[in-house]
C-alpha cells in the first residue's frame, strides 16, 4: 500500500534534493515492439541515492505529462477526475506533474514471483491535480532499470564530477580572454573617435576609404581616434594557447598521442612506459564506467530479451548456466590492453635472456597460455585460434605420424644391410631378425 511514509519520502526528496543532480542517467525499459526503450534524463530533473556499498540504487524523477500521455501510460481508473476532464476538454497544452520513484524493494526475496516481491519498486504519484498527492501506478522490476555512471566520486558522495569541473576555471578564463580579444579587435578596426564641436551637424564618413569635408577656415578641424591601437595579439594568443593546452590535458586529449608529442629518438621501451603511465591515469575512470554503466546496460538488455522470449538464439550447448564475461573492443579498451602487452613482452624478453645461460628456465613459461593470452589481449577473432580439443587432436596426429616415421626409418636402417646378404645367407634367420626388430 502507498502509505504516509512513502508520500513523505517522495515529496521530501522532490522538494529538497531534486535540483542537486549532476549525473547523466539512462533509463532502460522493455518495449514489446522495439525490445528496448532508452530514456536519457537531464540534470536537474531527478535525484539519486546509494546503498551502504556506494552503489546507486534509487532514482526519483519529475515528469510532466499531457492529459493524453497520462491516459496512454496509466490506467484510467487510477487517474484523478481532473486529468480525465482535461482530456475530454482537449486541453492539449496542460501539464500534470508526476513523480516516479524507483528503489530497492525491502520485501524482496530471491526466487519469489509477483510484482510486489520484485527486486525494485516502480511507484508513480501525481501532484497538483486538484487533489492531494495520489498514487496512480505501482509496478516493479526484476533488475535495476537505470544506470547512473560517474566519472569520479569522492568517498561518501552520491554524485561524481567530470573533468569539466576541473577545467571550469580555465574554460571561463579562456572565454573572457577571447571575448576581450574580440572587443579589442573591433576597437582596432573601428576605434572610437573625437570630433570638433563645430562639426556636430556635418556629415562624417567613418566607412573604409571614407572622405569627410571640413570648411577651409577650420582646416585643423577633423576626426581623430581617441587612442592609437596597440598590437597586443601575440601576448594574448600565447595565453590562449596555454589555457587551451591545459584544458586538453584535463580532458586527456593527448592520451593517444604520446609518440607525436615526444622526441622521435625515444626507444620502444620508453614509449611503452609513457603509454603505461597515461593509461594508468585513465584506468580507474574506465573501470568505474564499465562497472556502473556498460556492464549493467548489457545485463539489463539481455534480461529484457530473455523475458520477451524467442528474441535471442538458444544458448549454445555447453554454455548453459555459465557466467558471461563481457569483453570490450573499443579503441580505449584496446589501448588499455596494449599496456598489458608491454608487460608480457618484457617478461618473455627477460626469460629469453636467462635461457642463454640456462635453458631450463623456459620450463617456467606455459607457451600455450602465453600465446592465448597475447591473442586475447589483442582481441584476435576466436575463429582464428584452435580450441583445446582441436589442439589435442592436432598434437596427437603429429605424435602418431612421428612414431610411424621413426618406425619406418628404423626398419629401413636395419633391413638394408641384410638385404644385401640375402642371397648368401639363411633366409629364415634373416626373417626372424626383421620380425624381432619390428616388435
Amino acid at each position: 500500500m502507498f502509505g504516509i511514509e512513502d508520500e513523505v519520502a517522495i515529496t521530501g526528496y522532490a522538494k529538497k534534493r531534486l535540483v542537486s543532480a549532476v549525473e547523466r542517467v539512462l533509463l532502460i525499459e522493455s518495449d514489446l515492439i522495439n525490445g528496448f526503450n532508452f530514456t536519457p534524463l537531464s540534470c536537474g530533473e531527478y535525484y539519486l541515492d546509494q546503498n551502504e556499498k556506494g552503489e546507486v540504487d534509487t532514482l526519483l524523477r519529475k515528469i510532466f505529462y499531457t492529459p493524453r500521455q497520462m491516459l496512454e501510460k496509466f490506467d484510467r481508473a487510477e487517474l484523478p477526475e481532473s486529468v480525465i476532464d482535461a482530456y475530454e476538454r482537449s486541453e492539449v497544452d496542460r501539464k500534470f506533474e508526476v513523480l516516479n520513484l524507483i528503489k530497492p524493494n525491502p520485501m524482496y526475496s530471491d526466487g519469489m514471483q509477483g510484482t510486489p516481491l520484485m527486486a525494485y519498486e516502480d511507484i508513480y504519484i501525481i501532484r497538483g491535480a486538484g487533489a492531494a498527492t495520489q498514487l496512480i501506478k505501482r509496478n516493479g522490476f526484476e533488475t535495476k532499470p537505470f544506470v547512473a555512471p560517474r566519472w569520479e566520486k569522492m568517498s561518501g558522495s552520491v554524485y561524481g564530477h567530470s573533468p569539466a569541473r576541473t577545467a571550469l576555471a580555465d574554460v571561463k578564463t579562456l572565454y573572457e580572454i577571447d571575448k576581450q580579444n574580440l572587443t579589442s579587435l573591433k576597437k582596432n578596426a573601428a576605434p572610437p573617435v573625437t570630433v570638433k564641436g563645430n562639426m556636430k551637424n556635418s556629415l562624417i564618413d567613418l566607412s573604409p576609404n571614407g572622405v569627410t569635408y571640413v570648411p577651409a577656415m577650420n582646416a585643423d578641424a577633423g576626426v581623430s581616434p581617441i587612442f592609437q591601437p596597440q598590437n597586443s595579439y601575440q601576448m594574448t594568443e600565447t595565453k590562449l594557447e596555454k589555457l587551451q593546452q591545459s584544458i586538453r590535458e584535463v580532458f586527456y586529449n593527448d592520451l593517444f598521442m604520446p609518440i607525436l608529442q615526444r622526441d622521435k629518438s625515444m626507444s620502444a621501451t620508453e614509449i611503452n612506459s609513457i603509454n603505461a603511465e597515461k593509461m594508468g591515469n585513465i584506468t580507474p575512470v574506465v573501470e568505474l564506467l564499465e562497472k556502473e554503466a556498460l556492464d549493467h546496460i548489457f545485463t539489463r538488455c539481455f534480461d529484457i530479451l530473455i523475458k520477451l522470449g524467442n528474441v535471442i538464439a538458444p544458448t549454445p550447448q555447453g554454455m548453459a548456466g555459465l557466467e558471461i564475461k563481457i569483453d570490450y573492443i573499443s579503441v580505449l579498451a584496446q589501448a588499455q590492453k596494449l599496456s598489458e602487452l608491454a608487460t608480457i613482452e618484457q617478461f618473455v624478453g627477460f626469460a629469453g635472456t636467462c635461457a642463454q645461460q640456462n635453458q631450463q628456465v623456459l620450463d617456467i613459461i606455459n607457451m600455450d597460455k602465453l600465446v592465448q593470452k597475447y591473442g586475447m589481449v589483442l582481441s584476435v577473432d576466436s575463429e582464428l585460434m584452435n580450441s583445446e580439443e582441436e589442439i589435442s587432436r592436432i598434437r596427437q596426429q603429429r605424435e602418431e605420424l612421428l612414431k610411424q616415421q621413426t618406425m619406418e626409418q628404423k626398419l629401413e636402417n636395419f633391413t638394408a644391410p641384410l638385404l644385401e646378404k640375402v642371397s648368401g645367407g639363411d633366409i629364415n634367420s634373416i626373417v626372424n631378425k626383421i620380425v624381432g626388430a619390428v616388435n
